[in-house]
């Protein structure tokens, strides 16, 4: 029952990094090396953070059958992170 709320933080987790990715779209032009460097090391660090937090924390999740990576939402229970609660 109470398996969809990482699918629900892991969505919350998604939109904060793109609302900072907006942040850099306003300040660089998304066309520019500068917003590209931007935007990969805050996907980078969201999402290494993230897995590092999983690894931290094995007790608690357990794999999704949905087979994602966290690197995308899906309609999934798990949002896409791969991960549900045990």
């Amino acid at each position: 029952m109470g398996t969809d709320y990482n699918g629900k933080f892991f969505r919350f987790y998604v939109e904060v990094m793109k609302r900072i990715l907006d942040l850099g779209a306003y300040r660089y032009n998304v066309n520019t090396a500068e917003y590209r460097g931007f935007r990969k090391a805050v996907m980078s660090i969201f999402f290494n953070e993230l897995q590092k937090f999983y690894n931290e924390n094995k007790e608690i999740f357990v794999d999704c059958g949905c087979n994602a990576t966290g690197y995308s939402q899906t309609d999934c229970h798990c949002g896409g992170s791969g991960k549900l609660l045990k």
